[in-house]
Order: structure tokens, then sequence, then C-alpha cells
């Protein structure tokens, strides 16, 4: 017995809380974190968060408060999980969970300034910038998901390195990882601070200059916006009081990128081989270099919000009957743009404004090109629209439609995230009694997914020929699924788990989602594929946060006990927010009992895309269903690691769908469905197929869901 003693080494796989036997000082930090400051900073970010969701829905400001938003959900997260680790330094998962957060989270927020970029060159005048305003989030949010992919990677294998779970090899590839997805980052930032000096010395040069393009001061282009009341959409028609002020939130900006960039530095120190294990155990570094750097920069850029300095970006109630949004641009409408200046026959013209969006008139203001451009967007399809229509939400954009989508991303999440999921139940009852040795367990995934997806079609034609009820089908598809997991806990057979947690839970899921795929075509028109995309990313970010769960649950509360709690959890998440998932369409105006048209399906068209589809659909469920097992019985990896591998798929789906919606709107479709294709077999046969350790599996995980999740939002 004392020889057994003896060797006894407290690590993660043998301690859960602090005892005698597991002393502090075996833990990654060596000590109790700091609760009070811990606390602190998590009151301070969640704070900062209800702040960005009133100014979010104030000013309509959509991806500067999702972006934002998700990084300060990030930074409260972690510094829960740093709570915890207060109280019991041995939690292995919550130290992994906040370290990832914790790192991802400046990535989000500096995205979240880049899409503040094209508002300054609104402003300020789009003709000296070398890029196009819309661009700027494009670009630089689009790589800042790169950066954020590589991090993901290299904290995930640096913080299971940290918990004596991996090999030298883990822990070099995990620090270089980190490294260069945290350089990456700030060669991003500083690419993108360097074109925005670039545009404010070459629109200096030009006011100095007096460059043709500052305008004519005696004639010239405008849309017609009255030089005083109105809302000013560029700095030439801003009061002076109303110019200075933006420049307040462009030394907010400056403020916030310089503490995201000493940030960075400080986490580069974290993963240096001499010096950075003594670093990260210095709390007192963290507390000043990460916590504080990021609560004055997302302070910064919430406190100083763009809607306190964009006029445009909110109006008053009482004119909100007299203004359109679009992208985030508040532009009055039509009725609202004559100028006082203007004389009667100008105003006539304005009567009919569907000849021509701009008027030769000589006031002392000028509008940017970006604000010309979408004042014509604008009365375009004003012209189109009928005054029964204009009554409608609208299309593409707006709060109903944005509440619309939140409410289908949540619902998909959680019945598809499930279904993704199942690779963490296969694996329990692969080593857990009663089914353990069983030959049908992978039945029980394939059967949900395959009930999801080809049940879909048949509650479509249910919903169309039952339009009025189609709306509360979600409620009774929720309640199905919710009923499914419960019923499952009772079972001691395979048979019956795929009867229920299968069949039976395939069914819910389909009434469940398909009246959101259904109402996305009234919601969405010229984004359709955007918005697909963001509804599909859903399963992709359940399957990679509900692995976690569930790998915690049956752990620690074995089987019965887990299925019961995700059944609350499925319903209590999914029901509330259910509301709004609702036709744009009056029902008396959408309902149609004509019979189905299927003379398409005969198309040489639709067959051979068909065909392309099921080939591809054939093998892309294979691998997130044994990809835990694969981990585990080739580089006898621990649980947490071999779960690591779905929850990867699931990330790099969310980002690919997303992107590949995205594409969709702008691509053609067989462009798209090369991209998808080429990057899965390049995934496939060359990085699987020479993989000889776990840290290469990993890049085939996230190459695989990169490319292959994203097919579903083509």
């Amino acid at each position: 017995m004392g020889d057994k003693n003896e060797t006894w080494i407290p690590s993660y796989d043998n301690c859960d809380k602090v005892s005698d036997r597991c002393p502090v000082e075996y833990t990654i930090y060596q000590d109790y974190l700091s609760e009070p400051a811990s606390g602190f900073f998590a009151i301070a970010f969640a704070l900062l968060f209800l702040a960005q969701i009133f100014q979010g829905f104030r000013a309509k400001t959509w991806s500067y408060m999702i972006w934002l938003g998700i990084g300060t959900v990030f930074e409260v997260a972690g510094h829960v999980g740093r709570f915890g680790l207060g109280r019991n330094p041995w939690q292995q998962n919550v130290f992994i969970v906040q370290y990832l957060v914790l790192l991802l989270a400046p990535t989000l927020v500096a995205a979240a300034i880049s899409v503040t970029f094209k508002h300054l060159v609104v402003w300020y005048g789009a003709k000296w910038s070398l890029l196009k305003p819309r661009l700027y989030p494009l670009v630089f949010v689009g790589t800042d998901f790169i950066s954020i992919f590589i991090q993901i990677i290299g904290g995930g294998l640096t913080a299971l390195q940290s918990t004596g779970k991996g090999s030298k090899t883990t822990q070099k590839l995990g620090e270089a990882l980190v490294i260069g997805g945290v350089a990456f980052q700030v060669a991003n930032m500083l690419c993108c601070g360097g074109l925005m000096l670039l545009y404010t010395r070459r629109r200096k040069q030009a006011i100095k200059q007096r460059d043709p393009l500052m305008g004519n001061a005696t004639e010239i282009y405008t849309t017609g916006m009255p030089t005083r009341g109105g809302v000013p959409v560029a700095r030439e028609e801003a009061t002076l009081n109303e110019a200075k002020r933006v420049k307040w939130f462009v030394y907010a900006l400056g403020i916030a990128y310089t503490c995201i960039i000493i940030r960075c530095v400080y986490r580069i120190a974290e993963t240096l081989p001499n010096i950075g294990v003594d670093v990260l155990r210095n709390e007192t570094l963290f507390i000043i270099f990460d916590a504080t750097m990021l609560l004055i920069s997302i302070g910064a850029v919430t406190i100083l919000h763009p809607c306190f300095f964009f006029p445009y970006l909110g109006l008053r109630k009482n004119q909100k009957n007299q203004s359109k949004v679009y992208e985030g641009y508040r532009m009055e409408s039509s009725s609202a743009l004559v100028g006082p200046q203007q004389h009667p026959q100008q105003q006539q013209g304005h009567s009919s404004m569907s000849q021509t969006s701009l008027d030769l008139v000589p006031p002392s203001e000028n509008v940017s090109d970006d604000a010309v451009q979408l004042q014509n967007l604008d009365q375009h399809f004003e012209s189109r629209t009928t005054d029964a229509e204009f009554s409608l939400p609208p299309v593409d954009g707006g709060r109903k439609a944005y509440l619309f989508l939140a409410a289908c991303w949540v619902v998909e999440a959680v019945t598809f995230g499930f279904g993704f999921s199942f690779g963490v139940f296969q694996e329990y009852y692969s080593h857990h009694e009663p089914f353990a040795g069983s030959n049908s367990i992978a039945a029980i995934g394939t059967t949900t997914t395959g009930m999801l997806y080809l049940g879909a079609p048949f509650v479509v034609i249910i919903c169309r020929f039952y339009p009025r009820q189609a709306r509360w089908f979600t409620y009774a598809g929720l309640f199905v699924t919710s009923l499914a997991m419960v019923m499952s806990s009772f079972c001691t057979t395979v048979p019956q788990l795929i009867a229920t947690q299968g069949v039976l839970f395939g069914i819910g899921g389909c009434f469940a989602y398909c009246p959101c795929t259904l109402y996305i075509d009234e919601w969405f028109i010229r984004r359709k594929g955007f918005a697909y995309g963001i509804v599909w990313s859903a399963a992709g970010a359940g399957g990679a946060v509900l692995p976690l769960i569930l790998e915690t649950l049956l752990k620690n509360y074995g089987f019965q006990t887990t299925v019961r709690i995700c059944a609350g959890i499925l319903f209590g998440t999914a029901a509330p927010i259910a509301y709004f998932i609702k036709p744009r369409l009056p029902l008396s105006a959408t309902i149609h009992r004509k019979p189905l048209n299927m003379r398409f399906v005969t198309s040489r068209v639709f067959l051979l895309h068909q065909l392309v589809n099921v080939v591809e659909a054939t093998g892309y469920f294979l691998p997130s269903i044994y990809l835990p097992t694969y981990a585990r019985t080739t580089f006898d990896t621990s649980t947490i690691l071999s779960a690591l591998t779905v929850i990867l798929v699931n990330i790099a789906t969310t980002i690919g769908l997303m992107v590949m919606g995205s594409l969709s709107d702008k691509l053609a479709v067989t462009t798209c469905m090369l991209i998808s294709a080429v990057g899965v077999g390049i995934s496939v046969l060359l990085v699987w197929g020479l993989t000889a350790s776990l840290p290469v599996l990993y890049v085939f995980c996230v190459m695989y869901g990169l490319f292959a999740g994203s097919w579903a939002s083509i």
C-alpha cells in the first residue's frame, strides 16, 4: 500500500477536486484563481452585452451587434469558467472551454470593428478609399474567420497538452498554431488599419489640393435631402458639431484596436516555449494584459456606439414612417426627400420619382456615392411595390426578419444538433450496459439523420395543404422530439432506441424545422442563400456545443438522466422563441390548393443535380458518426479527445455553411458545388488518408466540416 501511495501522481484522470491526495499545486494554474476578479469581469462584460443588444436593435446594426455580442458572450463565459476554477481548479473541461473562448473573443471583437470601417468611409466619402465600403467587412471579417480556425485548433491542442493528455508533438503543433493564428490576426488588423490610414492621408491631400472629387460649390448632384431637418449620411451634410462627434468614435476605434493588439502580444508570449508556462500561471499578467485590455476595447466600442455618431443609423419614432433601412444605412423616403430649396418644377419632378433618382439642384450639400446608389436601389424597389405590399414587413432585413432567422437558428440547432452529436451517444452505448456489444448501435444515428432528411419533403407537402396549421407544426415537433428523448430513457435494447431516439425523434424534428424552410422564401429573396446558410449553420453550432454537454452529463449522471435533461434543454430553449417562426405574407393570400406539379422531376437538370446530391449525401454522415470511435481505437485517446473530433467538424460546418450560403447568392450553383467537392476530396484522400497522428486528424476534421458541411447551403 505504501508503494502505491509513493507512485501516486495527481492528474486530471484521477482527481476531480482539491484534497490531500490532489493538491492544488498539481493543477494547471497551480493555485486558486481570484473569484472576485473573475466575477467582476463576468458582470462587467454581461452588462456591456445587454447594452449592445439594446443599441443594436435601436440602430439596426445587425452585423456589428452579432460579432461584438458573440465576442462579449465569450468573455462572459470565459470569466465564469475562471470563477469556477477559483472554486475547484481540478475541472478539466472548464479549463479547456474558458481557455478557448477567451482566446477567440478578441478576434470576434476585431471583426465587429472591421464592420464599422464601412460607415467611416461612407461618412467621409468613398471616393478616396481603395476598397468599396461594403468590402471592408467582407474582406476583413472573412480573414478573421481564418484566424479563428487556426486558433481553435491550436488552442485546443495547447489546452489538452496543459492537462497532460498530449505529447510533445501535440504541444509544439498547438503552440505553433496559436502563435500563427494570433500573428495572422495582428497582421490582418494592421493591414485593415493601414488601409484606413492610407484613406485618411488621401482624403487630407485631396482637401489641401482642392481635388475636383470634392465637388463644385455651385452645382452638384444630390439625392434631394433637405439641408436642415434631414438625416445626414455624409460628412458634407452634417453640422460642425455632428462632424466633431464622429471623431470621438474614431478615437474609440483607435483605443479598441490598440488594446486588442496589446492583448495579442500577451497571448503570443503565453505560448513561447521558455516563458509560456510562467506567463500562463501569472494571474496578474492575465488581468492586466487580457481581461483589462478587452474590457477597455469592448467598453469603448459599446459606450461610444456608432448609433451615437452616425445619425442615419437611428431615427426617432416620429421619423420612422418616412424612412427606409437598407444594409444598416437609413435613408429618407421619397416623400420626404424634397428640399426646401427646390423649385416647384423640381418638386413636380419628385412626384414621379420613377424617372430618375438624381436631381441637378444648387444646394450647398453633397452626399457620398454609396448614398446615391442606395437611394437608387430604394426607389427601384419602391416603384415595384404596391400599396398592399408596402404594409408588409420588409424582406431581406428588418427586426422581424432577423427575429424569424434567429428562431429558425435555435430550432435547427437543437433538432439537428442532437442528431449530429450522436457520435458521443454511440461511444457511450458501445462501452456501457445494456447496449455494449450490439452491432446495431450505429443504426440509431443514421436513422435519426435519415428521418430528418427523408421526411422533410412529406412534411413540406403537409404544410402546403394545411398552411393555417403549419405555423404550429414547430411546437408539435418540439414536443415529439422531447417525448422521444424521455421515452428513450426507459429503453433497454438497441431496437427500442432505434424506434425512439431514431424514428420518433426524426419525425418530430421534421415537423419542428420544416416550417422554417418553408417561410424563408417569404422573408428573404435577394439574400436567400445567406439566410439558408445561417439557418443550416445552426446544426454545426449545436453539434459543436452539445457534445461537450452530453459528454459531461453522461460521465456524471449516466444515460437515463442525461436524455431526460436533454429533453428539457430541447423544448425549453426552442419553444419560447418559436413564436417568431411565422409566414410573412397573409395566409389569405398564400392559400393555394392546386394539385402538385411534379413534372420537374423528369427534367435532365433536376435529375443530374439530384444524382450528384445523392452521391454526396451517401458518404457525408459517415465521418461524423465514426470519428470518435476511430480516434479512440487508432490513437488510444481519452473520451474528451475523441469527442473533440465531432466538435471540430461541427464548428467548421457552421462557418462553411454561412460562407457558402453567401457565395451562392453571387456565384453559379455548379461553381459552389465544385468548390465543395474538390475541398472534400483533398481532405479525405490526402489529409485523412495520410493521417499518422491525432493533430493531423484534427486538421482533417476542420477541412471536412468546412467543405463537406457547406454543401447543404448550396
